[in-house]
């Protein structure tokens, strides 16, 4: 039952990805790498933030989880708290990067970062298969605004995090400055 409910939220993390490299596949090189302002993110950035992100917290997750310093049950209101975030995320809100993760201005390709993502999402994957199901019900990872998540939560937070930052893309393509798609005539 537990396994079907994870298997059900992985399916939708994957989708968001799926969404979200779709959208930066869309663009040419010149327009991933744009940049509206020298202290904006880069579609490329924004990619790289999520990979970034997963890696941070699947590290949280598998390595650093302490479980004397969070609580061993879910309380009422960690409910609260993923209500709270999942609207958060649903808004058009801006929120500041957690100062642990660095900045994510990059140069890699978006090859690299799909090989990578693909990669933290699979350790996800296969960490959860191997859990028990009261691993489930315990708070996993701490996130710097809304507190204990349990695994399910921190899935569903992943998820909106990526669909948060789909907005920020489809934004910068409404920049006035965004560069036009160039045809490449060497194919025709």
């Amino acid at each position: 039952m537990v396994m079907h409910k994870i298997s059900q939220i992985f399916k939708k993390l994957v989708s968001a990805r799926g969404i979200m490299l779709a959208e930066v596949n869309s663009m040419s090189p010149q327009q991933q790498q744009f940049r509206s302002s020298a202290d904006a993110w880069s579609a490329l950035d924004i990619v790289n933030h999520l990979v970034v992100s997963e890696q941070a917290t699947f590290q949280f997750i598998a390595i650093h989880r302490d479980p004397t310093r969070m609580p061993q049950r879910r309380q009422w209101h960690h409910s609260l708290r993923l209500s709270l975030m999942m609207f958060a995320l649903k808004s058009p809100l801006k929120f500041k990067m957690p100062s642990r993760l660095p900045n994510p201005q990059t140069q890699k390709e978006l090859s690299l970062l799909r090989s990578e993502w693909l990669e933290i999402q699979e350790k996800l994957s296969q960490y959860a298969q191997h859990q028990t199901d009261d691993f489930f019900n315990l708070p996993v990872f701490r996130h710097p605004i809304f507190g204990t998540l349990d695994f399910c939560a921190t899935l569903l937070f992943l998820t909106e995090h990526i669909n948060h930052h789909v907005h920020q893309i489809q934004r910068l393509r409404k920049a006035e400055n965004f560069p036009a798609k160039v045809l490449d005539t060497s194919l025709l």
